[in-house]
């Protein structure tokens, strides 16, 4: 643990004096308050990160270490590309996603962390289309629901302890419903949705009776 404060200590101290040097030089946008929120979440990073290194089944301080990662980043958008800082929000969305995802790559009895995984990357997404006005022929909004619609069935079709969580895909088909009615603002386009998504559940019903087998 000293080992750790003393490599945070000297992250910071660089940190500081680089921050502060192209302050004075005009090079970044900003007051002290900027730079010392800036520098405290990258001191939060490099705590985690070298935690997590430190003993690897620590899985709370890998899920840090990703969180204030993307604070670090999105602080840092502000100050050195100020015109691409309405990308922070999903940048930070993005990291908090994987985060939670490697937890479960840690530790696979830690399932539960697709699920906020899965709506962070959902987030990610929905925030980047919205801020880079890009034209993709669907309402963003409806993003957020299908991601969260594939997590959960990406979760139907996972094991924990030789148990399937055959109950993700109750919430899973809803949502991806749910997802395609926000999204889909063509009426006509649902003629064709219906019957897919009616093949697509019976699918399903069929692999898992033949997985039974």
């Amino acid at each position: 643990m000293e080992r750790n404060n003393r490599v945070v200590l000297g992250v910071l101290l660089i940190g500081a004096g680089v921050l502060l040097t192209l302050q004075q030089l005009n090079l970044i946008p900003g007051g002290w308050e900027d730079v010392i929120v800036g520098l405290a979440y990258l001191a939060g990073f490099v705590f985690f990160l070298t935690t997590f290194l430190s003993n690897r089944s620590q899985w709370w301080a890998a899920l840090s270490t990703f969180i204030f990662l993307g604070l670090t980043l999105s602080r840092g958008i502000e100050l050195f590309a100020p015109g691409l800082e309405d990308l922070g929000g999903a940048i930070f969305f993005l990291l908090m996603g994987l985060g939670f995802l490697t937890v479960f790559s840690l530790e696979r009895s830690q399932w539960w962390a697709i699920i906020p995984g899965g709506v962070m990357l959902s987030l990610a997404a929905l925030v980047a289309v919205e801020e880079l006005g890009a034209n993709i022929g669907f309402e963003p909004a409806g993003l957020l629901f299908i991601g969260m619609g594939v997590t959960f069935l990406a979760l139907s079709a996972m094991k924990v302890e030789g148990q399937r969580l055959s109950w993700a895909i109750f919430p899973a088909i809803p949502l991806l419903l749910l997802g395609l009615f926000v999204g889909l603002e063509n009426e006509a386009v649902w003629a064709y949705v219906w019957p897919s998504l009616i093949i697509l559940l019976g699918l399903y019903f069929v692999a898992g009776a033949a997985r039974r087998k």
